[in-house]
């Protein structure tokens, strides 16, 4: 096997191993949430009466007590994604580092990877919304918070059960749990093809990164063909061949929303002769 291919091998096994991380992340982070649904409960049964239901009189001093939720939603989430965006670039830089060492050894010369620049740089991007990713958080809160607070007033007002409310509250919450899914499915890779790019420019021996989209891990493949990441992975801007770019090219580490695809390291042919 040739240097570039076993190189090529080891980034296919690094991408495979985050994504599945980054489900994982997807789930805990959603789990988190929910532990305020159960606050609310418990804020429900508060508020009820000797038979369980909760009096209209009382729904707007409620309802209060839920605008504080909303703020602990969107700390809480900010709090989770950012964490989980730091060890996305660590790990990033550190597998890709040592993929690099393994098969050039002393030849690979890697500058250090600055994990803050890279965080900062994720966190501040704007979306094709226009939106950063503390601005979606704080929007995803608020319309969890107007969800519930329709929820809890249309159960208040029908006469139900504190029981029967918590159960229109839980509907609210799981659905938005796609949407946080969504959030960190979209900006862990994100940080990922970030991190893998500026490792890439730090060496001295990477030339160029080919974009890989795998369709297989493609949400919907059958329509991964109208995706900006199979665009991207099938032009040939440089003429180094399809897919293939700069480290610098910003333009590709944000395809699209939940996109899958990550990076190769292209080797410099002297860095492969004398590694």
């Amino acid at each position: 096997m040739s240097v570039q291919a076993e190189l090529d091998t080891m980034m296919d096994e690094l991408a495979s191993s985050f994504f599945a991380y980054t489900d994982a992340q997807a789930d805990r982070i959603a789990n988190r949430i929910n532990r305020i649904r159960i606050e609310i409960n418990d804020i429900l049964s508060d508020y009820a009466k000797v038979d369980d239901t909760v009096s209209k009189s009382r729904i707007n001093s409620l309802l209060r007590e839920l605008d504080e939720i909303e703020s602990e939603i969107g700390l809480e989430l900010s709090d989770e994604i950012e964490s989980s965006i730091i060890k996305a670039v660590e790990r990033a830089g550190n597998e890709s580092s040592k993929a690099l060492k393994t098969v050039l050894g002393s030849a690979a010369i890697i500058g250090g990877i600055v994990v803050v620049e890279i965080v900062d740089f994720v966190l501040k991007r704007k979306g094709k919304d226009g939106l950063i990713l503390a601005d979606r958080i704080n929007s995803l809160a608020g319309l969890l918070r107007d969800e519930m607070q329709q929820a809890i007033r249309y159960g208040v007002l029908r006469g139900e059960t504190v029981t029967q409310i918590a159960r229109r509250v839980k509907t609210a919450f799981d659905s938005a749990v796609w949407q946080i899914k969504r959030i960190v499915q979209t900006e862990l890779p994100i940080a990922f093809r970030v991190g893998i790019a500026k490792i890439g420019e730090k060496t001295n021996v990477v030339k160029a990164i080919k974009i890989i989209d795998e369709v297989g891990r493609a949400s919907h493949p059958s329509r991964h063909h109208y995706h900006e990441c199979y665009r991207l992975a099938n032009q040939d801007k440089y003429g180094m061949g399809k897919g293939i770019y700069l480290p610098q090219d910003t333009f590709i580490f944000a395809p699209h929303p939940n996109c899958t695809a990550y990076y190769r390291y292209i080797l410099r042919g002297d860095a492969i002769v004398n590694g």
